[in-house]
């Protein structure tokens, strides 16, 4: 794994965490370049990660300090926005932090998630 690769897969983790235990549900993409080979009706350069909660689905493709998307990357952003979707580029917290003080009426700042990303006491 390069070292570009860990600093992502290292801020994915970080934002994924952080949004499951504000309540939001997150999935991973499956983006590896093999994987594209044995299923390729998948859509390349799709975000990394898909949060979703109360009706809001929101796209992340998170990159390490100074990287940019893709040209298909960007193409797959722009079709998702057209399609009335919400897509960032997420390097860190910061960029889901809007996300993260969301009024929660529920909410368990100091649970740690279970095997499934959820906030529990």
């Amino acid at each position: 794994m390069t070292k570009r690769r860990r600093e992502e897969a290292r801020i994915e983790q970080a934002v994924a965490t952080a949004l499951r235990l504000h309540g939001w549900i997150v999935a991973k993409v499956a983006n590896e370049v093999g994987y594209y080979r044995r299923v390729p009706a998948l859509a390349k350069g799709f975000p990394d990660l898909i949060a979703l909660r109360r009706g809001r689905a929101v796209f992340l493709e998170v990159k390490a300090q100074y990287r940019k998307p893709t040209p298909v990357q960007t193409l797959r952003h722009e079709q998702l926005r057209a399609e009335g979707f919400e897509v960032r580029v997420v390097r860190g917290l910061a960029d889901v932090e809007d996300l993260l003080t969301l009024h929660e009426p529920n909410a368990k700042p100091n649970a740690k998630p279970n095997a499934y990303g959820e906030a529990h006491d």
